[in-house]
């Protein structure tokens, strides 16, 4: 019963549309509490058909440290769901139905972000992806996305909004080894306000590369270790008083690895592949499935 109901939760966070015949064929199996059909055969035929959607999405990603779809529509707190049990507190931030992905953080005013904790999950010091889609409303002159750094301005890492510096509106990676290097007047490309937007950030030890909706947007040669803080990691409203961006955020996801441009795209266009599960190939759910 454990992996039959993992995988209805994988398939329920992914938001995935069966087949209409699958969907009645699973639909009358759970209403009938397996009744009719043997255990194994349903949990045999559930697991098929993950392997045959996508044969990927049965493998944990263990280099997934944060995944916040937000989809909890209530509430003050947002919980990870990368498996590591991590929480955000909203402050003054609200929720909407209207997401990329089902429902999705709303930010209407500057000053209201999402607040993590310090956790050791976040101190990311060699190899760091950071994705995210956001959809701004308003083209403000700098404002911080999300990031994770000091009231000083030290460490960590960030991605801002920045209309500026260059004067048009434009996505900027920041990563702080032993000083801040950026993106800034290197991008190409000038996100819509009123779009969805989906923002991949990625420092691979040897360099820094943005992407703006699959697209790389700019690159730059960057080499050391990101400066670790014991700091809170922000949506919204910065630490250092910066504004924050005003619109919508969604699909919130931090890597300790820099993601191939091939995995961006993938994760863009099916969203983040959360590992609710240890679940592995078809050899090992077989080897379970026998098991008494």
């Amino acid at each position: 019963m454990r992996t039959t109901l993992t995988i209805i939760r994988m398939y329920e966070n992914k938001r995935l549309t069966f087949p209409l015949y699958l969907n009645k064929i699973l639909s009358k199996a759970i209403d009938r509490r397996f009744r009719r059909v043997p255990m194994r055969i349903y949990l045999i035929a559930t697991i098929m058909v993950s392997l045959i959607v996508s044969p990927s999405w049965a493998i944990k990603d263990n280099s997934l440290m944060l995944y916040l779809p937000f989809e909890e529509g209530a509430g003050e707190i947002t919980k990870d769901q990368s498996g590591h049990g991590i929480e955000g507190k909203l402050i003054e931030a609200k929720w909407s139905a209207d997401g990329k992905f089902g429902g999705c953080l709303l930010l209407e005013s500057s000053d209201q972000y999402v607040e993590i904790p310090a956790v050791p999950e976040l101190d990311i010091t060699d190899q760091i992806t950071i994705e995210v889609w956001i959809f701004p409303t308003q083209s403000q002159p700098d404002s911080n996305i999300l990031g994770r750094r000091s009231q000083s301005n030290t460490g960590g890492y960030c991605v801002q909004w920045s209309a500026q510096f260059t004067g048009k509106p434009q996505i900027e990676t920041w990563i702080f080894l032993g000083g801040w290097q950026g993106t800034r007047q290197k991008q190409q490309i000038e996100p819509e306000l009123n779009q969805w937007h989906h923002i991949a950030s990625i420092y691979d030890g040897k360099s820094i590369k943005q992407y703006v909706d699959g697209q790389l947007d700019a690159e730059l040669s960057a080499s050391g270790k990101i400066n670790s803080v014991q700091e809170v990691f922000r949506i919204g409203h910065a630490q250092t008083g910066l504004p924050g961006i005003i619109g919508k955020v969604d699909e919130v996801a931090i890597y300790n690895r820099a993601l191939s441009e091939g995995e961006i795209r993938q994760d863009m266009s099916k969203g983040v592949i959360s590992p609710v599960s240890p679940v592995g190939n078809l050899v090992t759910i077989w080897g379970e499935i026998k098991s008494p």
